[in-house]
């Protein structure tokens, strides 16, 4: 059973019943929704949302907290792959009151190093708009690879826009923090 992943900073848990506020205000909100091609969650997005995620073994959507583990800065989603078995789909957001002070990115590695050590999985995909210069720094510094970036419309504006297709294989021992042997 998942019990979370603490860092130096963060716990990455399941999320809880008490996360809703939170949760909302963070994903209706237009910061941190502008780069995601989806519209704005209600509450009952939300709820569901929550529920879901507390009920799978090895959360698909986790929260990413200040330690002790109350405080919601943001949430990661490592999805399983369609058809693909050992890949797993990276997501993440950072609530904009918590942006820029390297939550993302220590939440980011902590995971990886899980999904590679426990879940054994031989590849991780991400993607995001190429113009989320922030998120494409954070995902060349864990040590993602761009593989391409192709054209897509947004289903709620019409508009056009890049989408950047990245991965990350395991690595020799060594070669990154999420991959050596402690």
């Amino acid at each position: 059973m998942f019990r979370g992943i603490k860092t130096e900073r963060l716990l990455v848990r399941r999320f809880q019943r008490w996360d809703g506020r939170a949760c909302l205000r963070m994903l209706s909100s237009s910061d941190v929704m502008r780069y995601i091609p989806e519209e704005p969650y209600s509450i009952l997005d939300v709820q569901r949302l929550i529920a879901s995620a507390r009920r799978e073994v090895f959360p698909s959507r986790l929260a990413v907290s200040l330690r002790p583990g109350v405080t919601l800065v943001g949430a990661l989603m490592l999805a399983p792959a369609r058809k693909q078995p050992a890949t797993r789909e990276l997501g993440y957001i950072i609530a904009p009151g918590y942006q820029g002070r390297g939550f993302a990115t220590e939440a980011v590695t902590a995971v990886l190093d899980y999904g590679f050590r426990e879940l054994n999985l031989e590849r991780v995909i991400a993607c995001c708009t190429a113009e989320n210069t922030a998120s494409i720094r954070i995902l060349e510094k864990v040590g993602f690879q761009l593989t391409e970036t192709v054209s897509r419309t947004n289903q709620k504006t019409g508009e056009k826009y890049d989408e950047c297709k990245y991965e990350l294989l395991p690595r020799k021992q060594g070669n990154r923090p999420y991959m050596e042997r402690r």
